[in-house]
């Protein structure tokens, strides 16, 4: 049994040291999005009380990003303090991982509520507009 819960612990560990390499820069890509988005809302929507809500959208889009990232960044630290500690138990683990899933989910979901509350406040010409970098993904 201790041999298994050691495989698990050193599997974590592996699993989040080397993909936090790759997570480590969310803020920052976050952060290069919601002001193209900004800037995208600015050029291309002509009516001012739109345009207020959907900055107003975005504002609320980045906030919830930034609790989301320092919950991440919590998170990080609880797996990395379970890792160190020798009578961390699998339900231990699987208590953390757990609840960083369901407010992952809720995250996930504030997101699109906020992404089709902006579909419903645009255009089609004006939502393209402003979703080009989504666009920019799609191959031709």
């Amino acid at each position: 049994m201790k041999i298994h819960l050691l495989i698990i612990l050193v599997i974590t560990l592996l699993f989040f040291s080397c993909g936090s390499q790759k997570l480590s820069k969310v803020d920052e890509s976050g952060r290069k999005v919601i002001a193209e988005q900004k800037k995208l809302i600015q050029a291309n929507i002509n009516d001012p009380e739109k345009k207020t809500k959907l900055l107003q959208i975005i504002g609320e889009i980045d906030n919830e990003s930034k609790e989301f990232y320092k919950y991440y960044l919590e998170h990080n630290n609880k797996i990395a303090q379970l890792n160190i500690t020798f009578e961390t138990s699998r339900q231990d683990f699987e208590k953390v991982i757990d609840d960083f899933n369901k407010r992952y989910e809720i995250y996930l979901r504030m997101l699109i509520r906020r992404r089709n509350d902006m579909r419903l406040l645009t255009s089609n010409d004006e939502w393209i507009k402003i979703m080009e970098r989504e666009y920019s993904f799609i191959p031709e």
